[in-house]
């Protein structure tokens, strides 16, 4: 029946059993508002016992993200990454959480920012989210949810009824169309599909329209435009952002047709799809679990590469690496066309993530360990050695805290001209470099 909630009064509205279907079973009942214009928020786990065993299931099997829905408060993020902890603690690469924003409560002060920092990813699941708000207030509250996550870098999925129609139909409506295009003209790194290919007739011609619209879209110098003047500005004060900043500017000037990443977490990739570059991005990393999360990125194309083909000692073989596996992926056609951007740090499966008392800030515990070991073969020589050099050849070195190997700390140039060097600080073999020479660009 109908359930209304009033001050110390239950009262429950009775239907006959022929207004109920027998297949409507374990339907939940909405709390759209305690009062008008105020968002109800039930202070309850958004997990229930079932939730729990069958997350404790997943991460046995071994998931690359877990969504959670009716997220209503920043603390049901927090709830989900410790059972996540708790359940698996010895895994230092746990399954990303995705939190899906269905209710009003997410939009009360700073709920939604606080939401998205604390998640990895963010679903605008407009079905439900229409149930809780008016329907005219969900193009604006998708848009909100779209610029939040930009601003953070966190990819965002925009959801359910994109092509509805198209699940007994063969096409679209134009209407339909027009909303798959506003959801990538707003900037989202995916949009889903729900019942158009889980149940609906035409599961192939719906994917391939959908791929249609966004090669279209993508290919608009409206596009271009839009997202040239609406890229968030980063403003963490990081040297990790300023060198992504600097690589955007530089593979534009050199006309880069691609850029590659290498990365561990896919921290570096995800800032460089933070900024929405006009080069595609190559990310190349040593764990497929990253190569996973990445693919919700938007412009990224992950590579998984095995650490035992993937020599980080030996940078020369890192760049044939990127060059490599451009050309096998059509994005490049020559050396030329490549500017590698790299901050890869040595991946420690000892490390433990554990979440700050405001469950807002998460850590990364390591052993202490000696140095690292200086660089080997034919790896960049340390600033203060010869470096054979052709005549005129200019480098940027990247130099790494030595304090702290997850950061870039500072970005030098460095001239070699006819053989000669310069002498400065020590280059422990940790950074990349910048140069020209045998037809090659990388970062």
């Amino acid at each position: 029946g109908r359930v209304c909630f009033f001050p110390r009064v239950v009262i429950v509205i009775p239907l006959s059993y022929a207004a109920v279907s027998p297949y409507r079973i374990h339907v939940y009942i909405s709390f759209p508002f305690t009062r008008a214009s105020i968002p109800s928020i039930l202070h309850i786990s958004c997990l229930t016992k079932k939730d729990r065993e069958d997350l404790n299931y997943m991460l046995g099997i071994g998931v690359d993200w877990v969504a959670l829905s009716f997220v209503q408060r920043p603390e049901d993020i927090v709830e989900i990454k410790r059972l996540i902890m708790e359940y698996n603690p010895t895994n230092a690469f746990t399954p990303h959480v995705m939190a899906k924003i269905e209710k009003p409560s997410c939009f009360v002060g700073d709920s939604l920012e606080k939401i998205v920092q604390l998640s990895d990813g963010i679903m605008v699941a407009r079905g439900d989210l229409g149930v809780e708000c008016a329907p005219e207030d969900v193009p604006i509250l998708q848009k909100t949810i779209i610029d939040k996550c930009r601003k953070q870098g966190k990819p965002v999925v925009v959801a359910t009824q994109m092509l509805e129609s198209m699940i007994d139909n063969p096409t679209p409506t134009r209407a339909e169309a027009s909303d798959a295009a506003t959801a990538i003209y707003d900037g989202a790194d995916a949009i889903m599909f729900s019942a158009e290919s889980a149940a609906g007739m035409y599961p192939e011609e719906a994917v391939l329209m959908q791929q249609r619209i966004i090669n279209r879209v993508e290919g608009d110098p409206h596009y271009s435009l839009y997202l040239t003047s609406n890229r968030p500005k980063i403003t963490d004060g990081t040297s990790a952002s300023a060198i992504i900043l600097a690589a955007r500017q530089i593979a534009t000037n050199v006309n880069a047709k691609c850029i590659a990443s290498f990365t561990v977490g896919g921290n570096t990739a995800r800032l460089a799809s933070m900024k929405r570059p006009e080069q595609p991005i190559l990310a190349i990393s040593p764990l497929i679990k990253t190569c996973r999360h990445l693919a919700m990125s938007w412009g990224v194309y992950p590579e998984y590469c095995a650490e035992g083909v993937l020599d980080t000692d030996n940078f020369r073989s890192m760049l044939a690496v990127a060059c490599e596996i451009g050309l096998k992926k059509g994005l490049v056609s020559n050396d030329t066309d490549l500017l590698v951007v790299t901050a890869l740090e040595e991946p420690d499966h000892e490390a433990k993530r554990l979440l700050g008392d405001d469950g807002l800030h998460e850590d990364v515990v390591v052993p202490v360990r000696g140095p690292p070991p200086r660089p080997r073969g034919d790896s960049i020589a340390g600033i203060g050695n010869r470096h054979h050099l052709r005549p005129g050849r200019r480098q940027v070195f990247l130099h790494r805290d030595s304090d702290n190997d997850s950061r870039i700390t500072s970005l030098a140039f460095y001239s070699f001209v006819r053989g000669r060097h310069v002498t400065g600080p020590a280059n422990d073999g940790r950074g990349g470099a910048l140069g020209r020479g045998r037809r090659e660009r990388y970062l």
